[in-house]
């Protein structure tokens, strides 16, 4: 009975420590703000390190021409699938890896509509447009509610008008979660 007692308690203790592994959280939903930008977002558990990141928002732009700058805001909605590779190791270190605090890899595809712009003058056709980016990343967090994440990439865009062209993406955001 004792030898029994004592397999029961060592398959339930490795069962437990199993069922610890560290994953993504199941759902976060937040906004994040950096330079001019604003994005309302929400990121869905699709695997232990996987998460899908949808996000729609407003994304503010200084551009130059001719010598003259012109300020353009315009909306934008992405699809991420965010893998955090770095998930376990943070979890062995000691870290916080709550709200998804670690180092991810991602593709954003993104589309620019044709609609919902706001130009400083006339900087020509406004044309909108779809793309993708493969980038890295982290999220941080700054207590219970607050967070900040970097991102760098580089990506291409294909234009409505034909056009297509490469696109260095880069981000510094601080957010708040719901």
């Amino acid at each position: 009975m004792k030898k029994l007692l004592i397999i029961l308690v060592a398959i339930f203790g490795i069962t437990t420590i199993k069922a610890q592994q560290p994953s993504v959280e199941r759902s976060i939903w937040g906004v994040q703000v950096g330079g001019l930008t604003v994005r309302a977002y929400n990121e869905t558990r699709l695997s232990n390190n996987i998460a899908l990141r949808v996000e729609a928002g407003y994304v503010g732009n200084a551009l130059m021409s001719f010598s003259l700058w012109h300020f353009v805001a315009y909306p934008e909605i992405s699809v991420q699938p965010r893998f955090y590779y770095n998930l376990q190791r943070r979890h062995q270190n000691g870290r916080v890896i709550s709200n998804n605090a670690a180092d991810f890899l991602t593709l954003n595809i993104f589309a620019v509509p044709r609609w919902g712009w706001a130009v400083s003058d006339d900087v020509g056709n406004i044309i909108g447009g779809v793309g993708f980016t493969p980038m890295w990343g982290m999220r941080r967090n700054l207590g219970n509610h607050f967070e900040y994440e970097l991102g760098a990439g580089v990506g291409y865009i294909f234009g409505f008008d034909g056009g297509s062209g490469v696109l260095p993406r880069l981000h510094f955001r601080i957010g708040y979660r719901f």
